[in-house]
């Protein structure tokens, strides 16, 4: 091999090894970027609607969730959950709601709700939100607005969502509520209808959320 073939082999082999580094440390910092925050969560999750008989109205308190915070305000700030909100600390919100756990006290209606929903190939609706904006409360009582930006997945489908929330502080906790309107079609999920067709329900929801995130310390 004559030697400026070496050079640039030489050159070309510390270009990769040095790519390779910052491409590893990259990755490194991206995940010490943001930790999993020690909060417990609780709360409910609900579905209303409407038919040509009457309203409708599903809910679950079996709803799991993640919270990711810069991992520079763990643990010092962890016991001051609403301040770490209002600081704009939180940058991930990951919550799930098993199908099958939405009931409205009536079977049939259960049934074909989740049917609608395709709990058998899609065991959990999930929202997902990684951007926030704080603001003054909304209603009384609430010690902030929190405007959430993501995506939630219906049935197997996901859709960019914007959600308007009211924090509502209480010491080493915060409360959050809010919700949105959604059409089912565009989550391709046709509205269930019941007595052979003679109930139809409407393709307009309200999904409402009221969660409660408080240390687990």
């Amino acid at each position: 091999m004559h030697s400026s073939q070496k050079r640039i082999s030489g050159f070309a082999f510390a270009i990769g090894v040095v790519s390779g580094l910052v491409s590893i440390a990259t990755g490194l910092a991206s995940r010490a970027a943001t930790a999993a925050a020690p909060f417990g969560l609780r709360g409910t999750l609900e579905l209303d609607g409407d038919s040509t008989l009457h309203r409708f109205s599903a809910r679950t308190t079996d709803v799991r969730g993640v919270v990711y915070v810069d991992d520079e305000a763990l643990p010092a700030q962890a016991a001051d959950v609403a301040a770490l909100v209002r600081a704009g600390r939180v940058k991930t919100f990951d919550l799930t709601a098993p199908v099958e756990k939405l009931t409205s006290g009536d079977k049939g209606l259960d049934k074909n709700m989740w049917k609608a929903l395709k709990s058998d190939q899609f065991k959990v609706i999930r929202f997902r939100a990684d951007s926030f904006e704080v603001g003054p409360g909304g209603v009384p009582g609430a010690s902030f607005r929190l405007a959430m930006r993501g995506a939630l997945t219906v049935a197997g489908v996901t859709r960019p969502v914007a959600i308007d929330a009211d924090g509502f502080g209480a010491p080493g906790a915060v409360r959050i509520a809010g919700s949105t309107s959604l059409r089912m079609s565009d989550y391709a999920v046709k509205p269930p209808t019941f007595m052979l067709g003679a109930i139809k329900t409407a393709n307009e929801v309200v999904v409402k959320f009221d969660m409660e995130l408080r240390t687990s310390r």
